[in-house]
């Protein structure tokens, strides 16, 4: 089915997620950090920085992950991502 538009259904409950992102979703919404992401950063864009996608879209599996003190942004495959202080939850892509 397809990706929500961030990760923020992801946690305790529903610690991992296999999604599906249209070519269109690949350009909607904001990123914030570098292969560890802010669970609010929206999916598709977020495996497009991570090299998990191409912009045609497709499937993607991630995973909760902890919270950092510190989230750094950068340009990877055509999307930058932004930084951030502070998140109590992230989410990161499984390989």
């Amino acid at each position: 089915y397809g990706c929500p538009s961030s990760g923020a259904s992801l946690g305790s409950s529903r610690p991992s997620l296999t999604c599906r992102c249209s070519a269109a979703a690949m350009s909607e919404g904001s990123v914030w950090g570098n292969e560890t992401y802010t669970t609010d950063s929206a999916i598709c864009p977020a495996a497009l920085h991570a090299g998990r996608l191409g912009p045609e879209g497709g499937v993607v599996s991630l995973r909760a992950a902890a919270g950092k003190s510190r989230y750094r942004g950068s340009k990877a495959h055509g999307v930058a991502s932004g930084d951030w202080g502070s998140y109590p939850n992230s989410f990161e892509f499984v390989k």
